[in-house]
C-alpha cells in the first residue's frame, strides 16, 4: 500500500472489521512497526521519537486513554500546557464548550457516558497544534449531534490547511467531507 497525505485534505480509511485500519494508523503513529516498507514524514523515515513529528501529529485512537482521577477540564488544560497552547485555561474552556462537555467539565472520566468520553478524547486531540490529525473511528459512541459536531470541526480543520487521516465505518461522515477514500481488505 502506498499513499500520500496532503495539507488541507481528509483521507478516509474504510473496510470491514479486521481489515487493518487501526493497525495502519498505529504503524503511522509509531505504536506498531510495519513488517515491510517505510512510513515517511516530510520526505524522511518517520521516527515517533522525533520531536518535530510528535509536535506535528495529533491523534485520538483510543477513547479510553485518560487519567481516572483527572477531570475533563483538567485533561484539556494538561494537553494544552504540554503542547505550548497560549491561554491554556481559555483553550480548555473553549474546547469543553465546543465539544459539548461544558456541563460535565468538572466530572471524572468514569462518570461520563461513552459518548462523552469519546468527545473528550477528540477534544484532547484537537486542542493542541497539529498539521496531521489521526483518528480511529472518531464517530464511535457519538450521537447524531456529536457526529454533526465532528463533521463540522473536521471540515474547519481541512479548510484551515490541516490534514486529517481517519478510519471510519460511517458512510455519512465520510460523505460529509470530500476527500480520498482508501478501501482496505478488498
Amino acid at each position: 500500500m502506498s499513499f500520500d497525505l496532503e495539507s488541507a485534505s481528509v483521507t478516509w480509511l474504510r473496510g470491514h472489521n479486521g481489515s487493518g485500519k487501526s493497525t495502519l494508523l498505529n504503524c503511522i503513529l509509531g505504536a506498531d512497526e510495519v513488517d515491510t516498507g517505510t512510513i515517511s514524514w516530510k520526505g524522511h523515515p518517520r521516527r515517533e521519537t522525533d520531536a518535530a513529528f510528535r509536535g506535528a501529529v495529533s491523534a485520538a485512537v483510543d477513547s479510553n486513554s485518560y487519567f481516572s482521577d483527572v477531570s475533563v477540564i483538567e485533561h484539556l488544560r494538561l494537553i494544552a500546557v504540554c503542547n505550548g497552547v497560549r491561554g491554556s485555561d481559555e483553550a480548555a474552556l473553549h474546547w469543553c464548550d465546543r465539544s459539548g462537555l461544558a456541563a460535565v467539565s468538572d466530572a471524572l472520566p468514569g462518570a461520563l457516558s461513552s459518548g462523552q468520553r469519546q468527545r473528550m478524547a477528540l477534544a484532547m486531540a484537537m486542542i493542541r497544534p497539529f498539521e496531521l490529525l489521526v483518528l480511529d473511528e472518531p464517530e464511535r459512541h457519538l450521537d447524531t449531534e456529536g457526529c454533526a459536531w465532528l463533521a463540522d470541526t473536521l471540515a474547519e480543520f481541512v479548510a484551515a490547511g490541516r490534514a486529517v487521516l481517519a478510519a471510519t465505518h460511517d458512510s455519512a461522515l465520510a460523505d460529509s467531507i470530500a476527500g480520498t477514500t482508501i478501501e482496505l481488505g478488498q
